[in-house]
């Protein structure tokens, strides 16, 4: 990485993670494993295990909280150069699994010799005990020579293409910035791309790809995929497109993070021309045997943003990340996680085409790598010192604002042509955020009663207006008892999590059922209009219908009769008590055993009072002495 190196940090600084009061969001961690020497990464090998790399030369596994010291997974510490020197970024880096470990039982490191040159190797898990892989299985694939202590191959990762992937530093020191990411004749400063299916048993233990872009360039090494980077520290795959995603620190002043498609290749990134959108001074590149091509020229390929960085901030140096597709934290799913060397964390969103960055609360000082597990859940390595302090986090969570909708449920007259139900975001406005909604049948039937409708709703930085769904209403003439759908809300993305009300039921009003108590046979008014009731069944034979009013019925006591033709079985009343109590009473008594529903519209307010009762039990007489408030 940059001026400032693990040995170096980790001592300075060691595992801090200080949480902050603003009102931005921030990662909620929960402390793993604490007290582990020097560990630089974590992955996985798609079962129920993590393996904890140490950069001394030694992978442990690590499985429900708990780190299997001895032995280890894999200890190469006699073939590995990890040195104490201030500036040196030595030592084991990487491991990657074959995506047919299970089978294969192959897994790949990369390391510095004691020649200080890095090194691609593979071993193998033998015999029974998938915990221990045996070190004299060794085959070497790569061995690049390193000018520097510093840049080295720093990540080994298997694609969506099955194909091992590899970012390689530009060497380092002296002098800095380097000209090999531009050179076609070396390894430094690129994405290499190996076939480890190919040539298993015999040397180099791995072929080219038949679709690597310079492949038959012959002045172009066949194993490089793309060009230009100075020091990719951690490169991983959106698992939602397969999109490749590349975070590289800088020299001087800016950081960036590419995202390109894994199914294509021959990018060039621009460094040392071009770091982050800034063009370089000439200095950097006056002396290189193969000249870039200018600033900005149309031969590289920008970043799809740029970071400020500073040895005196909280933004030194990227550490890349992952695209979350866990289920534990929605709000955060679609976003890319990352951090950086000096403290700070980051989300990168999607947003309209683009992306913006949310930067977090929370410092969490000398982190060096993320993980994932099999389940897309997330972590955060912070290496340890020779106090064996070093942490695992687990992200399990993400503060911050909500996004929910404004009411549980929402009345609307057939006649209405559209009913509209608000979406609100809730607490801190930072960041840009999103959520999708969509309707869902219920007693109502899209096409039939409503026009099914779905989307995505998207809040700017800063913007917490409320969002309006409107959904059309479709009118008819048949008279129907009370229907319903849902508007419910999900995938909460950005800065915000999805709140407890994600779902108003909508509740469509029959203008043919409720219109007039004069005409209309199925449905009774009360207090001079201001109340509508309608009554439905269900008998033993699963025959249904409308209760039907008993002519003659007072204004004050409507009686209704279902089941048994004309013979009441329900009394229903609604009683003006607001001027004592300031609210209307609903009594109703039944005499039948019936599966029955009741409901009693209030025309001015739209609150709705309901009763069922199931098969088989007699129902039971009901004085609700606060059903309706709002009175005149």
């Amino acid at each position: 990485m940059r001026r400032f190196t693990t040995t170096l940090l980790l001592i300075l600084i060691g595992a801090v993670y200080s949480p902050s009061t603003s009102e931005a969001r921030e990662l909620v961690l929960e402390t793993v494993w604490s007290g582990i020497n020097f560990n630089i990464g974590l992955v996985s090998a798609g079962d129920d295990r993590l393996f904890v790399i140490s950069q001394e030369g030694r992978v442990y596994v690590l499985r429900n909280g708990t780190v299997n010291f001895n032995p280890p997974f894999l200890d190469i510490t006699d073939r590995v150069l990890y040195g104490n020197e201030p500036e040196t970024e030595q030592g084991l880096l990487s491991v990657a699994f074959h995506p047919n470990f299970a089978s294969n039982g192959y897994v790949f490191a990369a390391y510095t010799n004691l020649a200080g040159n890095g090194v691609v190797s593979r071993f193998q898990v033998t015999g029974a005990n998938s915990d221990q892989a045996f070190r004299g299985s060794e085959v070497i694939l790569l061995e690049v020579p390193q000018p520097s202590a510093n840049h080295n191959l720093n990540q080994l990762g298997f694609g969506p293409d099955g194909h091992l992937y590899i970012s390689s530093g530009d060497g380092g020191y002296q002098p800095d910035p380097r000209c090999t990411p531009q050179e076609p004749d070396t390894l430094l400063g690129k994405i290499l791309r190996l076939d480890v299916d190919q040539n298993v048993a015999t040397a180099p233990y791995y072929g080219i790809p038949s679709d690597n872009p310079f492949r038959n360039d012959p002045s172009v090494r066949d194993e490089i995929w793309a060009f230009g980077v100075r020091n990719a520290w951690r490169i991983s795959w959106n698992p939602n497109n397969s999109d490749m995603i590349i975070a590289d620190v800088g020299h001087n002043a800016r950081d960036e993070i590419n995202i390109v498609s894994s199914s294509s290749g021959g990018y060039n990134f621009g460094f040392p021309r071009m770091e982050g959108f800034s063009c370089t001074p000439q200095a950097f590149v006056a002396e290189c045997s193969t000249p870039p091509a200018a600033c900005n020229s149309s031969a590289y390929t920008d970043p799809v943003i740029d970071l400020a960085n500073s040895a005196s901030s909280d933004a030194c140096a990227v550490i890349g990340g992952y695209v979350y597709d866990g289920n534990a934290i929605p709000q955060m799913q679609g976003a890319y996680v990352f951090g950086n060397y000096c403290g700070r964390t980051s989300l990168l969103i999607p947003n309209g085409g683009g992306y913006v960055v949310e930067d977090l609360d929370g410092q969490i000082f000398g982190m060096v790598s993320f993980g994932r597990d099999s389940d897309g859940e997330l972590y955060i390595v912070v290496p340890g010192t020779n106090g064996n302090d070093g942490v695992i986090y687990k992200i399990v969570g993400l503060t911050g604002g909500t996004i929910e909708l404004a009411t549980d449920s929402v009345n609307v007259d057939e006649t209405a042509g559209t009913v509209s139900v608000e979406v609100r975001r809730n607490g801190s406005a930072q960041g840009a955020a999103s959520v999708d909604y969509a309707t869902l049948d219920g007693s109502a039937i899209a096409g039939d009663d409503y026009t099914p409708t779905s989307g995505t709703l998207t809040w700017a930085d800063g913007d917490s207006s409320p969002k309006t769904i409107t959904v059309p209403i479709l009118d008819d003439t048949v008279s129907e008892s009370l229907e319903s759908f849902q508007v419910r809300l999900s995938n909460a993305v950005g800065a915000g999590e999805l709140g407890t009300l994600v779902t108003t039921e909508v509740r469509i009003i029959d203008d043919e059922l409720f219109a007039d108590c004069a005409t209309n046979p199925n449905t009774h008014c009360f207090q001079d209009g201001r109340f509508t009731v309608f009554v439905e069944w269900r008998d033993f034979d699963d025959n249904t219908g409308i209760g039907t009013i008993v002519p003659g019925a007072s204004d004050d006591s409507g009686l209704f009769w279902y089941f048994t033709e004309n013979n009441w079985e329900l009394l229903v009343k609604v009683l003006d008590a607001c001027t004592l109590n300031d609210h209307y009473w609903v009594f109703f008594a039944a005499t039948t055993n019936v599966e029955f529903t009741v409901r009693i519209l209030d025309n001015e307010t739209g609150e709705i009072w309901e009763r069922t009762n199931p098969m088989g039990v007699l129902a039971q007489a009901v004085n609700d002495r606060q059903a309706f408030q709002g009175c005149e």
